[in-house]
């Protein structure tokens, strides 16, 4: 398991803005997995499709929408 900590902003200006990640820790959770090859680009892109299916109208996301 991928862990990662990002720092919170006091500014009000930038709410929106990437938030800057200040540790990232790796955990194995089952067996003994090499940690070179921890990865959670997978899991990052499925969030982001599942993100874009339900929310394709609201503001401030990438705003895809289908078309007929």
């Amino acid at each position: 398991m991928l862990t990662k900590v990002y720092a919170k902003s006091s500014r009000p200006e930038l709410r929106f803005a990437p938030q800057v990640c200040i540790l990232c820790k790796k955990t194995p959770m089952l067996g003994q997995p090499d940690e070179n090859l921890i990865c959670t680009s997978h899991v990052e892109r499925q969030n982001l499709n599942i993100r874009l299916f339900n929310r394709r109208f609201t503001r401030l996301t990438l705003g895809y929408s289908m078309s007929l």
